[in-house]
């Protein structure tokens, strides 16, 4: 726990990074930057020199933690929780942060997972695993600003193994990780089953 890897597969070398508490997440914002989201705060990591700078923690409570987490085409941080050594039954949250300060984008959140954006950056694509749903979202790219629009995906089957957990958007169409399938974003159609 509290480390960040970066493997660089063409040099056959891994350089790791502590930032000395759980990570949730971490994502690349330029070739030489990562931002990292531990359970202690978020951390710009430079990765040619190793040096760590605290960016801050938004997280309300210890009882919760970062699980998920992306850049929007602008650079903010969207960054969501998780109950921390349990779920958060609908008390954590999806975040943007931007410049050293948050906004909260989405409430109720028990699990955040797959944040994505449609080619286009008018809808963010989201999933609390519990609910078993892929959200969309209205986002306007100018201010990071988010409006519920619809459920794109639900899963009426109730077994554990079915929750949507990650997401990957591309060519507008969203392939799920966890049984993969994909789906046409606008239709919610299943283009490919595996």
């Amino acid at each position: 726990q509290g480390m960040v890897y970066v493997i660089y597969e063409k040099k056959e070398k891994i350089d790791s990074f502590n930032v000395g508490s759980q990570v949730g997440c971490a994502v690349w914002i330029d070739y030489d930057h990562l931002l990292a989201a531990s359970y202690d705060g978020i951390y710009l990591i430079d990765v040619d020199t190793g040096k760590m700078e605290y960016q801050g923690n938004i997280l309300p409570s210890k009882k919760l933690r970062y699980n998920d987490g992306t850049l929007d085409s602008k650079g903010r941080f969207l960054v969501g929780t998780t109950g921390y050594k349990c779920e958060s039954n609908g008390t954590g949250f999806l975040y943007a942060f931007e410049n050293g300060n948050e906004r909260i984008l989405v409430k109720d959140v028990s699990i955040s997972n797959g944040i994505a954006f449609s080619k286009d950056n008018r809808y963010m694509y989201y999933i609390d695993t519990p609910t078993r749903k892929i959200g969309r979202y209205r986002y306007s790219l100018d201010n990071g600003t988010v409006e519920f629009d619809k459920y794109i995906w639900y899963n009426r089957n109730r077994e554990k193994n079915k929750r949507k957990d990650n997401k990957v958007i591309e060519n507008n169409d969203i392939s799920s990780e966890n049984n993969i399938k994909k789906y046409e974003t606008s239709s919610a159609n299943i283009l490919e089953d595996s």
